[in-house]
C-alpha cells in the first residue's frame, strides 16, 4: 500500500514519468512480496504452531491463500493509484463496488467449506479485480 501511495505522489508531481515510477513500484513490491510469500508457503505451518497444533493444521492453507492473494492486492493498489492519477474516481468506486460484491458472493457460496471457502472467495475476488484493473490500466497508459 505504501509503495502504491508513493507511486501516486511521484506520478502526480510528474505524470509523464508514470511508467518509470510504475516500474520502480513493481520492483519494490516484488522485492518485498516474493520473499514474504515464500516464507509463508514454506514455514507458515511452523509459524502457526505458536498458537497450537490444531490452529496450525486448520489455518495453514488459509494463511497460504492469503499470502498468495498479496500478489493480486498489490496489483489492485497500484491500479487504484493509477486511476487516481488519471482522475478516474468514478471508475475506482465502480471497480471497488464490483470487487466487494464478487468477494462477498463467492464467500457466501463457498462458506460450506469453512475457512478455506472464505479464503478461496477472497483470492478469486481479488484476482478478478486485478484482471479488471489490468485491462483498464493498459488503456490508460
Amino acid at each position: 500500500m505504501a509503495t502504491s501511495q508513493s507511486l501516486f505522489a511521484e506520478s502526480t508531481y510528474s505524470e509523464r514519468d508514470i511508467k518509470i515510477q510504475l516500474k520502480k513500484a513493481i520492483k519494490i513490491i516484488s522485492l518485498l512480496l516474493v520473499p514474504a510469500i515464500l516464507v509463508i508457503l514454506l514455514f507458515g505451518k511452523y509459524i502457526l504452531l505458536a498458537f497450537g497444533k490444531e490452529y496450525s493444521s486448520e489455518g495453514v492453507i488459509f494463511l497460504q491463500i492469503l499470502a498468495i492473494s498479496g500478489i493480486f492486492l498489490s496489483i489492485n493498489y497500484i491500479g487504484n493509484s493509477i486511476f487516481y492519477i488519471k482522475h478516474r474516481i468514478k471508475l475506482i468506486i465502480l471497480v471497488n463496488f464490483i470487487g466487494a460484491s464478487i468477494i462477498l458472493s463467492l464467500s457466501i457460496m463457498l462458506i460450506h467449506q469453512n475457512l478455506l471457502g472464505i479464503g478461496v472467495g477472497w483470492m478469486l475476488g481479488q484476482g478478478i479485480i486485478s484482471v479488471i484493473y489490468l485491462l483498464f490500466i493498459k488503456k490508460l497508459l
